[in-house]
């Protein structure tokens, strides 16, 4: 790994209302192409970093956080996308199989994030990367 990861990170959502502060090595950090996550993004992808639930801190004393569960993941396993009710930008989507629930915390979020952890990255649903991008490979 080329750069150090941070024993913590933090991010809010474009408004500030919603923080999440992260603890410790994330399990991954993936660039997702199922249709979802393109749609979500606006782009053609978008990055997830993996947690563990112990290990992510969610602030919303305001309680804005809203979300809708979609349950036709290509993965089949239903996921819960969260995002701010105040500005609406993604914070992260919960989900992955029941006895090992995941949060997919949104990268450009988090400070510093998609820099230090793209030695990590691996593509996800990569057969629906469009035809004019690489291929991302980890360093």
């Amino acid at each position: 790994m080329s750069t150090s990861v941070p024993e913590t990170m933090s991010g809010s959502c474009d408004c500030g209302a919603v923080k999440v502060t992260v603890t410790d090595v994330p399990i991954g950090v993936n660039m997702c192409f199922c249709s979802h996550c393109r749609i979500n993004s606006g782009g053609s992808s978008q990055v997830a970093v993996l947690y563990t639930s112990e290990q992510v801190k969610i602030e919303d004393p305001d309680s804005v956080r809203k979300g809708y569960t979609m349950e036709d993941t290509m993965s089949g396993n239903p996921k819960t996308k969260i995002f701010c009710g105040t500005c609406g930008c993604h914070v992260y989507s919960e989900g992955g199989p029941k006895e090992g629930r995941m949060y997919g915390i949104r990268g450009p979020i988090l400070d510093r994030t998609l820099e230090t952890l793209k030695p990590t990255l691996q593509e996800v649903f990569e057969h629906k990367r469009p035809s004019f991008m690489g291929s991302i490979k980890s360093e």
